[in-house]
């Protein structure tokens, strides 16, 4: 252990300080698996944690989300955490969570499936047509799903959907140019 690291545990005990960390809480689930691995269990919490934290972060962004904002989301996610895990300096054990959540994050973006192609093109088209045309209605469908294809996807994955009346998007005024 190096002295930094020895120092710091050693003045966490000494007054009385929890280590952040976002994984702790799942050190029982994998306290088996580190223990039959001899990885040790903040080590495993923390790869395993991290991805973990990152597929939930995916699986919402993929329910909400139209793919476009989604490797937007998942970008900054991910930028962010392997950011500060690295130049931030927190903690150890949160240094690799962060790093293991930002990296999965920032893989898949590279991983398209050949529908996320497609729909990326047509997101793409689709943002840049809102933001020519100022039509904020069509710029927010390309990034957010409709409640259409939110209760579509919940129903697919067996829950409960209402049948609620079709929301109307607001009518957003254009600015007219100023001729000259």
């Amino acid at each position: 252990m190096m002295k930094e690291q020895y120092l710091y545990l050693k003045y966490l005990k000494v007054n009385n300080m929890a280590e952040l960390t976002l994984t702790s809480w799942m050190d029982p689930i994998f306290a088996y698996f580190a223990t039959e691995s001899g990885i040790p269990l903040a080590d495993y919490s923390a790869m395993a944690g991290g991805e973990a934290i990152g597929s939930s972060i995916e699986v919402i962004s993929d329910l909400t989300l139209q793919p476009l904002a989604t490797k937007i989301i998942g970008a900054l996610i991910g930028a962010a955490s392997v950011g500060y895990g690295v130049w931030g300096k927190p903690s150890m054990r949160l240094r690799k969570e962060l790093v293991a959540l930002g990296h999965h994050m920032l893989t898949r973006i590279l991983d398209p499936t050949p529908s996320d192609i497609i729909d990326l093109r047509k997101n793409i088209n689709d943002l840049l047509r809102g933001l020519r045309l100022g039509n904020m209605s069509i710029v927010t469908s390309a990034l957010l799903r409709s409640p259409a294809e939110l209760g579509q996807m919940i129903k697919a994955l067996g829950g409960p959907v209402q049948n609620a009346p079709p929301l109307t998007p607001p009518v957003i005024p254009r600015i007219p140019a100023i001729p000259g």
